[in-house]
């Protein structure tokens, strides 16, 4: 394996645009999750397609494999380069820079699905880095610093065919071979070999999946992805990865401020935005007014801050549940979506 030379494998014929300085790879399409459970019915998902019978898979969560939903920025490793997965909010992007230590840590010519994670709780840093590149506001060794607490979660490697056991080996072993790599190259503040490969445990019972459910959201985790034994890699949402979680996630477009009152005078009290969904604008208004810290209410409208939050960006929330009206009930703050 040559370390210096990279090359895009996935997709193999990119179709690549460019805005301002931004690069986007327009055709890249990856595998998405639906949800275990109906959120109108509560009843779990139904698999009634001729693969699924194929594979014989049993009802979920039984006999499937679950890990830790991470609450990072999902991203692929083209073998080249990394790419922001997009959205119906914006088209895959390029991120602007990556240090050359952390890029030569990554395969070449071989295809990572994954995330892009700080660590739980840290989505808005998390989200900033597909921006950043040296100029005025920070130094090639700054960003470079910032990337030293970046792991790259694997999950799957979406240039390998076969079902995903044997895609899980595969990973596994390219994993092992660039940890090889890593530790012979040096760089300031190396700690720890940040492409990390995403445990799977299989569950046998509904107490199983629960009992590692509460385990890990107890500790920050966002909720648990559950995949289907012998399934392929589709790139589409896929009836073979689900995600279990009591929050759903949702995008905004911030349209106006609120200042807020009592221990929130003259800071940031919400923020009035409309929601998108599927790239469009609903029309449904919503009001963010729990999630940020004190220093977010603070420099929410500082131009020269990391926790600018302008107007016309879309902002990321977490919440419990939608009314009737597509209202989402109790929204929380996660983050601006830079990656968009």
């Amino acid at each position: 394996m040559n370390y210096t030379d990279y090359f895009a494998v996935f997709p193999e014929i990119q179709v690549i645009s460019q805005s301002d300085d931004k690069t986007y790879v327009d055709n890249l399409k990856i595998m998405s999750a639906q949800t275990l459970y109906d959120l109108k019915t509560g009843e779990t998902i139904k698999l009634t397609d001729k693969l699924s019978k194929q594979l014989n898979l049993s009802v979920p969560p039984i006999g499937w494999w679950a890990s830790e939903k991470w609450d990072g920025i999902r991203a692929l490793w083209d073998g080249e380069k990394i790419i922001s997965r997009g959205s119906g909010l914006g088209k895959p992007k390029v991120y602007t820079y990556v240090p050359e230590w952390f890029k030569m840590t990554l395969p070449p010519g071989i295809a990572l699905d994954g995330e892009i994670w700080i660590g739980r709780g840290d989505f808005q840093k998390t989200s900033r880095l597909s921006t950043l590149k040296p100029g005025k506001t920070y130094t090639r060794e700054e960003i470079d610093h910032m990337w030293t607490s970046v792991k790259f979660k694997a999950f799957d490697i979406p240039s390998e065919r076969g079902p995903f056991e044997e895609r899980m080996e595969k990973l596994s072993e390219v994993i092992k071979t660039m940890e090889v790599v890593w530790e012979k190259l040096e760089y300031p503040n190396k700690t720890f070999f940040p492409i990390q490969i995403t445990p799977q445990v299989k569950i046998h019972t509904i107490d199983q999946l629960n009992t590692l459910y509460n385990g890990l959201t107890s500790n920050g985790a966002e909720g648990i992805m559950l995949r289907a034994p012998g399934s392929p890699y589709e790139t589409k949402r896929s009836k073979y990865l689900l995600k279990y979680k009591k929050q759903e996630d949702a995008e905004c477009i911030v349209l106006e401020y609120t200042i807020g009152d009592g221990r929130l005078k003259g800071l940031l009290g919400s923020i009035k935005g409309e929601i998108v969904k599927d790239g469009v604008r609903t029309g449904i208004i919503t009001h963010v007014g729990t999630g940020f810290t004190d220093s977010q209410r603070d420099n929410y409208i500082d131009e020269n801050s990391p926790e600018y939050i302008p107007i016309g960006s879309i902002v990321s929330f977490s919440y419990m549940e939608m009314t009737k009206d597509g209202v989402p009930r109790h929204p929380v703050y996660r983050g601006i979506r830079d990656d968009l």
